[in-house]
């Protein structure tokens, strides 16, 4: 798996595309369904600023085994708001991520704030969880959560370390896309400037 990210993730210098190949890479070998949701800066080329309250994230990317992605509640693009203490909020405000096999006191408290996302772990028997940080040069960039629900073997301590280093790598190939966008709208921003007499 992780020869397949050396070669297929960050082949292009472009966030979304970026954030795709990496789930592309882990469902399959690794999970059943995956997101990667980033801060909405970096969709601007921007650094990422940390609120203390829940956290809204865009969706950057998912891929699931099952055609049409039926898990996802929101659409590519879309904006998804975590409660201020469930596990992707708290992974995006201390950059350490968590293993989940249901049932968990942790799942069941986000579930009783989030219907929606209750009904969906409930219709596709999801069974175990994992929440990793996306983490480049020190700053935490968003957050990948990837479940299982055709597999039946439950998430263990092997998959969360190969589920971090594939997010740590990724990771790095996304800040450097922002990096790359950010240095391109600043130069096109001094081209339109008009020159001095």
């Amino acid at each position: 798996v992780l020869n397949e990210v050396s070669v297929r993730v960050g082949t292009t210098l472009d966030v979304t595309t970026t954030a795709q190949e990496m789930a592309d890479v882990m469902v399959g070998p690794l999970a059943d369904f995956v997101t990667v949701d980033l801060v909405d800066p970096l969709f601007h080329g921007m650094e990422p600023k940390q609120s203390a309250e829940g956290v809204e994230l865009r969706r950057a990317a998912h891929r699931s085994v099952l055609p049409g992605c039926p898990e996802a509640l929101i659409p590519q693009g879309g904006v998804d708001y975590y409660p201020k203490h469930s596990p992707p909020a708290r992974c995006l405000v201390t950059g350490e991520g968590s293993l989940h096999n249901v049932p968990d006191p942790s799942i069941t408290a986000w579930q009783a704030h989030d219907p929606a996302r209750s009904a969906v772990l409930q219709a596709h028997a999801i069974h175990s969880i994992m929440v990793v940080p996306l983490c480049a040069r020190g700053v935490i960039l968003g957050i990948s959560l990837l479940v299982r629900h055709r597999n039946p073997e439950p998430f263990d301590e092997d998959d969360f370390v190969l589920a971090r280093e594939i997010a740590s790598r990724a990771a790095v190939s996304i800040d450097n896309a922002r990096r790359y966008s950010h240095e391109r709208t600043t130069a096109l921003a001094l081209q339109r400037r008009p020159l001095p007499p």
